[in-house]
């Protein structure tokens, strides 16, 4: 008799699909960048509603022809963009949770609304932990299934444990994100912020910049005319999430997940790492721009972020 594997075989990889848990900490003073979810609440969310650790092990997908069957009965949840979900060809959304049949198939065919979206099983996919992390850095070659670290290919099988009992339930309308909608960037200073000329300056906040498909993991590239500068950025340091950097053209570079950790362009300042999340999930040509706060104001709105729950109901049968 073959041995039940849980899990999921995987028939098309799509665009971009790869495993990603709460990051890889601690190894940055090594080149060795974080990772983690391109959006944290959405991954928080997706594991909430499985009741899973808050660092569990997600799928995070971008794009579309994901395809992959079921080798058993699986309790999973959906959270982030939504990317045409679809169950044995019927369509389902995000922010809830789903009970997949052995032989059941889960494919994505397009984008909506958002970037990334993400699929958490309960209790987690099981993949080898690299620097006590499940994350898949394909640039720098560390986690996923494979040792270069690319995405995940077809014919992976993504396991996990044997699951419990189902609850069906969903996040609560009103608090699921919307995509939509144009973000205002809030913005904190940095020490190469006096750099620029107050001319520049004035001309950067009142811009509309646009996201270009330049855009991953990595970094979001925004495109602007007008802005260019002649400020050096001196000697490469330390990059934090969200940082804001100016390169000769103008058009600001945000870095995000698996940006570099060092780097010699000037940096302006830094987003709210939730606006940095926001602005990964933006389509090309979606329009954006700053808003300056203060360090006291961002720490005094990221503090109510951290602390905000996430309001699940009961799903009708």
């Amino acid at each position: 008799m073959t041995k039940l594997q849980f899990g999921f075989k995987v028939l098309q990889p799509g665009t971009v699909s790869t495993i990603q848990d709460i990051g890889r900490f601690g190894w940055q003073h090594l080149g060795i960048c974080p990772g983690g979810p391109m959006d944290h609440r959405a991954f928080s969310i997706a594991n909430q509603l499985l009741h899973n650790d808050v660092d569990t092990a997600v799928l995070e997908l971008a794009g579309f022809g994901f395809r992959a069957q079921a080798t058993s009965d699986l309790n999973i949840a959906l959270a982030g963009a939504d990317i045409g979900f679809h169950l044995n060809d019927q369509p389902v959304q995000p922010w809830q949770t789903i009970q997949v049949k052995h032989g059941d198939i889960l494919t994505t065919k397009g984008g909506r609304q958002g970037q990334w979206a993400y699929i958490a099983v309960q209790g987690g996919w099981q993949t080898p932990q690299v620097l006590n992390s499940r994350s898949t850095s394909p640039r720098i070659q560390l986690g996923g299934f494979h040792p270069s670290a690319q995405s995940i290919q077809a014919n992976d099988f993504l396991s996990c444990r044997p699951q419990t009992q189902y609850t069906a339930q969903c996040l609560l309308q009103r608090f699921q994100p919307q995509y939509q909608f144009a973000p205002v960037l809030r913005f904190i200073p940095g020490d190469q912020f006096n750099l620029f000329n107050r001319l520049w300056i004035q001309q950067f906040f009142q811009t509309q910049f646009r996201v270009t498909a330049w855009s991953d993991r990595m970094a979001v590239r925004l495109s602007a005319e007008g802005l260019s500068h002649q400020v050096s950025g001196g000697y490469s340091e330390g990059n934090c999430y969200g940082a804001v950097q100016i390169p000769e053209n103008g058009s600001p570079i945000i870095l995000l997940r698996d940006r570099q950790t060092v780097g010699g362009y000037p940096k302006i300042g830094s987003l709210l790492p939730m606006d940095a999340d926001r602005l990964a999930q933006c389509h090309p040509n979606t329009k954006v721009r700053f808003t300056q706060i203060s360090l006291q104001d961002a720490q005094s709105i990221f503090s109510q972020y951290a602390k905000a729950e996430f309001p699940l109901q009961k799903k009708e049968p």
